[in-house]
């Protein structure tokens, strides 16, 4: 068949658009819902300045005190430090979604030394495993995660890891509704969805390498407390670690943290309808509840008051031991709290603890992140723990109501 002039230009063109569309589908990814992103989960005083989006991107955190490295996190398609997380369940694994803060993100650490990562090993790989862990979060965070993640992908189990300073005085807002994915139209060229994305204010991603952008906020960022308080805070950080306060290289929100764990772990915390609400929520959607417990490094262990202390020259007396039975309340009261709601708790003090009466050091010494050798073998004390109180599987039952 002879083709006319015309066309063959139009064979050609169809040709060139087809190959675009292949290579923008592969360089460009998308994630399957639109409407879900970590943004909406942050609290934003704490958050990476006023982003609208979370996905699609990679930042790093830094300790300069305690090593020049720098660790990236790289963020899904939602805004996790994790691989894609598909809406279709996998029809041979059960899966788990994680819920926690930073320990659970795993900051200090690199991308595959997490709680996660130790946690898939011990098991064997055989789950499927979702790190929704998310830097300065607390409760709050946590019900409006889990209140939008469990509908949309479903998970068999939650494990939610509480750390010590989750704990405070605020009873968490119970969220009101639950979110209405939204998908991507997987038939629209690429090149268009990347216009609507990039008119959304939406970082676009691609496949091999985004460029980093730092967590922690410089003294130029309102954002970081010694942009307006510097002169307040110089006297209560020794001079070195103040600099690298306000260079970005070191958390500026770590001034004075011992005495006000000190202050915080003397109070009754106030868990309001959390995890009753909960409780209900997760049996709704055939998924089991567990609960973890973090503790603080100090809480454990007097070896890095040295440390701390540093932070803390003017309102940290030599005699500020956080080791004392008197500080230990907060581990007590959640594991009464799950109790009343019938749900398992691992309460990790006693092991980490351990762990560190044998000079294996879990923690860094400025930064009271944990080390990335840490985490995974906290992950797979969690997998042996949780493991050991799973019940058999059981055909989905209709939820009680809360």
């Amino acid at each position: 068949m002879n083709l006319s002039k015309a066309g063959k230009v139009a064979i050609y063109v169809i040709m060139i658009l087809i190959i675009q569309e292949v290579v923008l589908r592969i360089c460009f990814p998308i994630p399957e819902v639109s409407n879900f992103d970590r943004i909406n989960y942050l609290e934003l005083e704490n958050g990476p300045g006023t982003y609208r989006h979370m996905r699609n991107q990679n930042w790093y955190w830094q300790s300069k005190p305690d090593t020049s490295y720098r660790f990236v996190h790289y963020l899904n398609q939602y805004g996790f430090r994790d691989s894609e997380w598909p809406v279709e369940k996998s029809t041979k694994k059960r899966r788990i979604l994680f819920v926690g803060d930073s320990f659970l993100e795993g900051v200090m650490a690199d991308q595959d030394q997490t709680i996660c990562d130790g946690f898939g090993h011990e098991s064997g790989y055989r789950f499927e495993l979702f790190n929704g862990g998310m830097i300065g979060t607390g409760l709050a965070s946590y019900l409006r995660l889990a209140t939008d993640a469990i509908p949309i992908f479903k998970p068999d189990h939650m494990l939610l890891f509480i750390s010590a300073n989750d704990l405070g005085q605020k009873s968490p807002t119970i969220p009101e509704y639950y979110l209405t994915p939204e998908y991507f139209n997987k038939y629209r060229p690429r090149l268009v969805e990347i216009v609507n994305q990039l008119n959304d204010e939406s970082p676009i991603k691609f496949r091999w390498y985004n460029r980093p952008k730092g967590y922690l906020p410089t003294i130029a960022s309102k954002s970081n407390p010694w942009s307006t308080n510097e002169s307040e805070l110089n006297p209560h950080v020794r001079g070195d670690l103040a600099t690298t306060m306000k260079n970005g290289e070191f958390s500026p929100f770590r001034t004075n943290n011992l005495a006000s764990e000190a202050r915080n772990y003397l109070l009754n915390p106030i868990f309001g309808e959390t995890f009753g609400y909960l409780n209900y929520f997760t049996k709704k959607f055939d998924c089991t509840l567990t609960v973890v417990y973090i503790p603080s490094r100090n809480l454990v262990t007097e070896h890095y008051l040295q440390y701390e202390k540093a932070l803390c020259q003017l309102n940290c007396p030599d005699t500020l031991n956080l080791t004392k039975p008197k500080y230990q309340y907060h581990q007590i009261a959640l594991e009464q709290e799950c109790q009343k709601h019938g749900i398992p708790f691992v309460n990790l003090t006693d092991y980490v603890r351990s762990q560190e009466e044998k000079s294996n050091r879990m923690y860094w010494n400025y930064d009271d992140h944990m080390r990335g050798e840490a985490y995974q073998i906290v992950g797979k004390e969690v997998f042996r723990r949780w493991n050991s109180i799973q019940p058999s599987r059981q055909s989905p039952t209709e939820a009680r109501g809360w």
